[in-house]
Order: C-alpha cells, then sequence, then structure tokens
C-alpha cells in the first residue's frame, strides 16, 4: 500500500503539459478568405450581367439590377448618359440561370445613340465543389444617328473611340439612320470557396453594318471583361468584411486593368479604385440580402475623341440599385 500511494502522489505531482491542442470547434480569430457570391464590380459601367451573363441565377429568387451614369456633365453641353436594367432567376427546369438585359446608351442629345435587348442562359455545373457557370448571349441591337447634330467627324463614341459612321461628307437630304444587327457573346464564371474569377467576351461574330453613302464598313470590336475577387473576415460571424478585386476592361481605345477594395460594415458599403489608364473612382452605398444601393464619383482624363482639354481630369457619376426578391415558401 505505501508503494502504491507514493506512485500515485508522483502521478498527481506532474504538471500539466505547456501546449494545448487547437478545439476545432472554437472560434477562429485570424482572417479568412470566403467567397459571399455577390460581387460588387466597380467601375465605368460595370453592370453585374452586362459585364458577365455568368452571374445570371447567382441569387435563390428574382433579382432586377438598375445601373445610370452620366459622364463629364459640368464641363460639356453634351449628354453622355447610359441606363441599364436586368432582371434575372434561377430556372430548376433548365438548370441554370436567366437573365434580361435592356442597354440605352445616348451621346449629345440624341446624336449618337444605341439601344438593346439581351437574352442570357447560364447552366451551372458543380465539380468537386466547385461552381463552372458559362453563359451564352444574344443582343439585337439598335444604332442611331441624329445627322442633324453630326459635325463633319463627328461620328465617334467620345469614351472609347468607337466609330458609328465613316463618311467623307455629311450626307444631304437624310436626318437620321437607323442600324439594327444581332450581337452574340459568350462567358464563364468560376465559383470557389474561397474566390471568384470569370470573363466575358462580347461581339463575338464582329457585327457590322453599312450605308451607301459610308466610304467603308462599321465593324463593332470586341470588348473582353475579365472579374477576380475574394472575401475576407475576421470569422466567419463579423459584421466587417474587406473584398479586393482586379477587373480588367478593353472595349476599343478603352483599355484598363482596374483594382479595387471594398470595406462593408454592417452593411455599409466603401470602395475605392483605380485603374492603369489613369482613372480613380470612389462609392458609397448600403447593402444586404434584399436590397443593394450605391452612389460611384469617378475622375477620367478624356479621349482625344471627346473635345474636351486633353490630359484633365473630369467627373462622372454612377447609381446602381439592386433588388433581390426572394420567393414565398409554399
Amino acid at each position: 500500500n505505501g508503494i502504491a500511494e507514493n506512485f500515485i502522489s508522483k502521478i498527481e505531482s506532474i504538471n500539466k503539459s505547456e501546449f494545448e491542442y487547437e478545439d476545432p470547434n472554437k472560434k477562429r480569430e485570424y482572417p479568412i478568405l470566403l467567397n459571399l457570391e455577390d460581387p460588387y464590380l466597380h467601375y465605368n459601367l460595370a453592370h453585374t450581367l452586362e459585364e458577365n451573363g455568368s452571374f445570371a441565377g447567382s441569387t435563390d429568387g428574382i433579382r432586377g439590377e438598375f445601373l445610370y451614369r452620366t459622364e463629364w456633365p459640368s464641363v460639356t453641353s453634351e449628354s453622355y448618359e447610359s441606363q441599364i436594367g436586368s432582371v434575372d432567376w434561377r430556372s430548376k427546369a433548365l438548370k441554370g440561370g436567366i437573365g434580361f438585359i435592356v442597354n440605352r446608351d445616348m451621346i449629345g442629345h440624341g446624336k449618337l445613340s444605341s439601344l438593346s435587348a439581351s437574352l442570357i442562359y447560364a447552366p451551372k455545373f458543380v465539380l468537386k465543389g466547385v461552381s463552372l457557370i458559362p453563359s451564352f448571349k444574344y443582343t439585337l441591337n439598335n444604332k442611331t444617328i441624329n445627322w442633324d447634330q453630326v459635325k463633319s467627324n463627328d461620328i465617334k463614341d467620345p469614351r472609347n473611340g468607337v466609330s458609328y459612321a465613316s463618311i467623307p461628307l455629311l450626307p444631304e437630304g437624310v436626318s437620321v439612320s437607323n442600324f439594327i444587327y444581332h450581337d452574340f457573346g459568350f462567358g464563364m464564371l468560376v465559383n470557389a470557396n474561397k474566390f471568384y474569377a470569370g470573363f466575358q467576351y462580347d461581339h463575338v461574330n464582329k457585327p457590322s453594318y453599312k450605308e451607301d453613302f459610308f466610304d467603308q464598313k462599321i465593324t463593332i470590336p470586341g470588348k473582353y471583361s475579365i472579374q477576380l475577387g475574394t472575401d475576407i473576415k475576421q470569422g466567419r460571424d463579423s459584421k466587417f468584411v474587406f473584398s479586393p478585386s482586379l477587373n480588367y476592361v478593353s472595349y476599343g481605345n478603352y483599355n484598363a486593368l482596374w483594382s479595387n477594395g471594398q470595406f462593408t460594415y454592417s452593411g455599409f458599403m466603401l470602395v475605392a479604385g483605380g485603374a492603369t489608364n489613369s482613372d480613380f473612382m470612389f462609392s458609397l452605398g448600403y447593402t444586404n440580402a434584399k436590397v443593394r444601393l450605391v452612389y460611384g464619383l469617378g475622375f477620367s482624363k478624356p479621349s482625344v475623341f471627346s473635345g474636351l482639354e486633353p490630359g484633365n481630369y473630369y467627373e462622372s457619376h454612377q447609381l446602381s440599385l439592386r433588388v433581390n426578391l426572394k420567393p414565398k415558401k409554399r
């Protein structure tokens, strides 16, 4: 008995290990990468579905999104305005997302304008926990030129240099010209647990149009856009989210890589971003599962086609609204 008691007393006197195994159920306090699958694209005219149709059907219900943008309103009497509206939802029967887009763009109080309607289908595939979402977009576009407002060689989009017509002299006896053409695009989106990555290529078929008084056929250049981003949280229940992103856009004379940082706390958003072409933009807004409203103030150096003083910064305003209507439970 004495030997046993001595042995037990020595066992009890042994100190506990200085190292503890991590409890797997313990809340982690260090930053973790997530993909919340609700990105805000932060650059000029960055409407979610217009930039990548593969975002169609990425919510549980019906989503509506509207964007309005005006360029350089304080320094020119010309009007550069764009409105984009869309609706999309997830279709169980088609095993993917469906989206509709209406895009209206107007330059110079109707001098140069376009109105388009797009249909998107984005089937969804899952491979080892990663969603692969290709998308296919068909667009019917109507471009309009009001010759009463056009001056000699004044037939290019001042923001990206894309030509609307090619003429040696203004036509006589022609007031308005309309050009209707079909357009196709495709995209891809990868949704992983920690990031999203996507791209879109528009005007795949290189649509074109011509009039008798044009000296050459007009071909719409291809448009490329790439999206890459993630979300960082200090624990899964944190109210603070930091969302860095990279976005590349190339269309006509416009070519830029945007770097953005989005800070969200309890739904309130602050976003800042800059581009390789010296454009930059700041945005404020609020977001939750049902509504997102964001105002953006951007500054850019207009191209030589704008008629504005080159090398100077001029402001632009952008307002976007997203509404997500979840289906009622039956």
